[in-house]
């Protein structure tokens, strides 16, 4: 409640969750392996599909992200019962005053 009192309402919520069939993961597997054997491998390959996913909505390197620039974001992840992660993004976007509609 604090963070929406300091920074407003969020304007994205955004779900992301890990894939057993990520190309990355199978292409790391011994045979006979399924991707719930390798949870690290997992893990690792849906952090950085995660980090991906915020540098393009964020925007990296002094470059302005897909849906505008914004004044903070929060991330929570947490496991599923099968122990996939899945992380839920809040992107709070900065509002531009010189785009609010001129009253009559």
């Amino acid at each position: 409640m604090a963070v929406v009192k300091a920074y407003g309402t969020p304007s994205l919520f955004v779900t992301m969750t890990a894939r057993q069939d990520a190309p990355e993961v199978v292409a790391c597997l011994r045979p006979g392996q399924v991707a719930a054997d390798r949870w690290d491998l997992c893990s690792e390959v849906f952090e950085a599909h995660a980090r991906q996913l915020l540098d393009d909505i964020m925007g990296r390197g002094g470059c302005e992200g897909c849906f505008g620039d914004a004044a903070a974001r929060f991330h929570v992840l947490e496991f599923q019962k099968r122990g996939l992660p899945h992380k839920h993004f809040l992107v709070v976007r900065v509002l531009l005053t010189s785009c609010l509609p001129v009253s009559l």
